[in-house]
């Protein structure tokens, strides 16, 4: 099994986000890319697969995402980090 997968989702409009999920990982996490704001956000998320809730989130990734390539994923983070974007672990900006 591949230790890195990478997903995108339709948001709105011409809006996707994209996910690189490291599955393999301990534990395991993904990296969000979310274009929705004027200013993107790149958000890197752990996974504690004890939890119900992010057990749900971990396997929706499979079941709502359409796999992509790692190119087309580097493709969009390149562009999310061209200018200003917003930082986030775990749910919470970093360096505000």
């Amino acid at each position: 099994m591949n230790r890195v997968h990478y997903f995108k989702r339709h948001q709105a409009g011409q809006d996707w986000h994209y996910y690189k999920l490291l599955s393999q990982r301990d534990p395991p996490a993904r990296e969000l890319i979310n274009f929705l704001n004027p200013t993107p956000i790149i958000e890197f998320m752990e996974y504690d697969l004890s939890l119900p809730a992010h057990q749900i989130q971990y396997e929706a990734f499979w079941e709502v995402g359409i796999v992509i390539s790692a190119s087309e994923y580097e493709a969009a983070y390149k562009r999310a980090t061209s200018g200003n974007f917003d930082l986030y672990l775990n749910g919470k900006p970093v360096g505000s």
